[in-house]
């Protein structure tokens, strides 16, 4: 391919820095600049919200302060009261135990209405009843309940020592009376709390069983305590929450194991539950009972009380923020307008040298600067090229007038476009497309050059091989018309004879070397052709041979050959061809024998002859012209595995050189 260098426009070749290039006068660095005030903004915005922060901790941590000293208080004052009631409910059912006895339960003493009449008036209880140790009601207070078989995993755990009995509590359930507690009817909105002492009677455990209202201990939590934060409950020793006042909180996932856990350090403290620890949960375990009063705060819903001091405080430092930030912005603005400019001109220049190589170089052509991608192309480092003469890339490719012209362009302040040819640092040679634009100064002057490049070597090499391919091709098919000559041509078919090929191979592949282009040979066998000169004679033969010579020479390229060799034996040369492309060539040729039979012509009488072909393919990635015999060696053992598979196919065998 030729080498037109030039328009007339242009500058020298030189490299682009390492570093960003000089975009304009020195200014003092603007980065400096831009912390200093940025430093300013942050001190003082650090300062203002640093007040701001304090301020609001001191706020939350007093109410946070007054609201422990208000759980604290609560904790112990309704502690002692749960203990208190519990102490009357242990007192009543210990009473009880002292009457039971056979003869007592003979006689009557403990009878529904004298049993009734002894809880008569009490808001805490609202039966009392006397269970075997088959968990039967055997005396009640309330008549319905007598005889009830009440189920044992709702009852409260026995102690099993009725010598010296404790009470002990069970859970809430949601039932009105034992009646339905037997039964499995839940009632809504009422709830119904167990409470047992064991009794010995007759050697068989006995239990007194108390029906506690928790209504009771609800009703009474919610007149002391009013606000809607705060809960309080009472859990059993296992974590179960037996009663509470605010029903609509929904229960902490967890709460009660927690609960346990802190009870192992201590029967009385304070633990943080939930997510963020938002709950605040103080507890004190009673010393004689199995009850655990918490008293729970949601720190949350405290906080958000606070939010309008916290507006308010806010709003007092953001104002003091925009204030800072309106002073420091009207002593920048004229600054970061320049520096704007200034910093877009230099990523401009950053993606530019991204994406091309680019250099700075002195009026003389001295490099002071080059990109990392003019090293990487060069293959020279920073300290190698920097204070050098641009000439040290010169090729020797273009003559010296070439240079004249670009420095004279250049150095009148034109700018230079065109193509060259640099060296490598290794040697090799590379082609640039190159745009060289002079930099002047306020009078008009060049003070330095900067030049941008483009790497078409890919792209020069392709047009050159294009260029080959094409006047190849133009040679090929010359050469093909030549060999039709009586010396070269099969009478027959038309085509090529032996001669012919191995004059067109001969020519065809020498010039491979320098590309190293593929080539592929087809060799072709019809399948039972003699059968058809023995059935219809040698004329029918000799149509057909003509018939599919023609077919098969419309399917290849004017730069390939078809040859035959004698017989009915072909050959099909392929020069610039892979072995993949060869393949489908190969069943194209197959498919036109198959697909349609060969009529004889009027001047034969008879039947159109069903023809088909066996085709060996093989191929080399380049090939000379001495191993043509390598290829025919290939593709026959191709040809002879196709016949022997089952012919009417195409078979691929790999040459060897």
């Amino acid at each position: 391919m030729t080498e037109t260098v030039a328009q007339a426009s242009g500058g020298p070749p030189a490299a682009t820095s390492a570093g960003p290039l000089r975009v304009g006068p020195f200014v003092p660095d603007p980065r400096r600049v831009r912390r200093f005030f940025a430093t300013l903004l942050v001190l003082g915005l650090a300062l203002i919200w640093a007040v701001f922060g304090y301020s609001w901790h001191v706020l939350r941590s007093g109410a946070e302060e007054a609201l422990q000293a208000r759980l604290d208080s609560e904790v112990v004052l309704l502690e002692d009261h749960a203990s208190r009631t519990l102490d009357a409910v242990k007192a009543r059912l210990g009473s009880l135990a002292a009457l039971t006895s056979p003869a007592t339960l003979r006689s009557g003493q403990l009878g529904a209405a004298r049993l009734a009449e002894l809880i008569a008036g009490d808001p805490l209880l609202r039966s009392v009843s006397l269970v075997d140790d088959q968990d039967r009601v055997v005396a009640s207070s309330n008549p319905a309940h007598l005889g009830l078989k009440l189920p044992a995993q709702v009852l409260p755990p026995h102690t099993r020592q009725p010598e010296a009995p404790e009470l002990m509590l069970g859970g809430a359930h949601p039932y009105r009376d034992l009646s339905g507690l037997a039964a499995g009817r839940a009632a809504e909105d009422v709830q119904l709390w167990l409470a047992t002492l064991d009794v010995l009677m007759e050697g068989r455990v006995y239990h007194w069983l108390a029906a506690v209202n928790p209504e009771f201990y609800a009703n009474f939590w919610s007149r002391v305590n009013e606000e809607p934060s705060i809960e309080v409950a009472l859990h059993s020793y296992q974590g179960a929450r037996i009663v509470r006042d605010r029903p609509e909180w929904p229960e902490p996932v967890g709460m009660g194991a927690r609960l346990v856990q802190a009870l192992q350090a201590g029967d009385r403290g304070r633990f943080d539950f939930g997510q963020g620890d938002r709950l605040t949960v103080v507890y004190r375990a009673s010393s004689v009972h199995p009850a655990v009063l918490t008293v729970s705060a949601d720190r949350a819903s405290l906080w958000a009380t606070q939010r309008p001091q916290q507006l308010r405080m806010g709003a007092l430092a953001l104002g003091a923020s925009l204030l800072l930030l309106v002073a420091i912005s009207l002593q920048v603005r004229a600054y970061l307008r320049f520096e704007g400019a200034q910093t877009e001109l230099r990523n401009q220049m950053r993606a530019l040298g991204a994406h091309v190589m680019v250099s700075e170089s002195t009026p003389d052509g001295d490099i002071v600067a080059v990109n990392p991608a003019y090293l990487l192309h060069t293959g020279y480092t920073e300290a190698e090229l920097l204070g050098r003469n641009h000439r040290v890339f010169s090729s020797g490719h273009h003559p010296p007038e070439f240079y004249t012209r670009l420095w004279a362009t250049v150095k009148g302040g034109t700018i230079w476009k065109g193509i060259f040819r640099n060296r490598a640092k290794n040697g090799s040679l590379f082609w640039v497309s190159s745009t060289i634009v002079p930099f002047t100064d306020a009078w008009g002057r060049v003070t330095r050059m900067v030049a941008l490049y483009t790497d078409i070597q890919d792209a020069m090499v392709l047009a050159e091989k294009l260029d080959f391919e094409r006047r190849q091709r133009l040679d090929l098919a010359a050469l093909n018309r030549t060999l039709l000559t009586e010396a070269n041509t099969d009478a027959l078919t038309g085509l090529a004879n032996r001669r012919g090929f191995d004059r067109f191979a001969s020519h065809a592949l020498e010039p491979t070397r320098s590309f190293d282009q593929p080539t592929a040979l087809l060799m072709l066998d019809l399948d039972h052709f003699k059968l058809v000169n023995d059935t219809h004679g040698h004329a029918a033969g000799d149509a057909v041979l003509r018939e599919l010579a023609r077919r098969w020479q419309r399917q290849v390229r004017a730069s390939d050959l078809s040859a035959r060799l004698g017989g009915e034996e072909f050959l099909v040369l392929l020069p610039n061809t892979t072995l993949a492309q060869a393949v489908e060539v190969a069943e194209k040729l197959r498919l036109v024998t198959s697909s349609l039979p060969v009529a004889l012509g009027p001047e034969l009488d008879g039947p159109a002859l069903a023809v088909t072909v066996s085709v060996g393919v093989t191929g080399l990635d380049s090939v000379r012209a001495e191993e043509i015999h390598t290829l025919l060696q290939a593709a026959d053992t191709a040809l002879y595995e196709a016949k022997h598979g089952g012919r009417n196919r195409v078979a691929i065998w790999a040459a060897e050189r």
